[in-house]
């Protein structure tokens, strides 16, 4: 818990933090200071089969501002041993933002 300044009781007071909702609540009042706040801190999680394995996995990969799409983006690659339908019809589903065919009207 951390002091805030609470604008219903006008004066400093504990704040409780909600982590499910992203609530920061006076303890005095229960005024809603901040609503969904977003916690942009690393999120570690642990994809193990058993319980005793320590191998934390960030989630996600990291973000890019030098790439067009900040590095967001994700590439599904031709499987290696699919039907000739699939693979004629996979650059149109691929596609994505940037590499979108033109259309033209005839």
């Amino acid at each position: 818990m951390t002091d805030t300044y609470c604008p219903e009781c006008k004066r400093y007071t504990e704040v409780v933090l909600d982590h499910s909702a992203g609530d920061t609540v006076c303890s005095e009042c229960g005024l809603v200071l901040e609503a969904h706040s977003i916690d942009e801190a690393s999120e570690w999680r642990t994809f193990a089969n058993e319980s005793a394995d320590n191998d934390p996995v960030r989630v996600g990969g990291p973000s890019n501002p030098l790439l067009a799409d900040g590095g967001l983006s994700t590439l599904i690659s031709k499987p290696p041993m699919a039907d000739p339908p699939m693979t004629s019809s996979l650059p149109h589903w691929v596609g994505g933002r940037t590499a979108a065919p033109t259309l033209t009207a005839p």
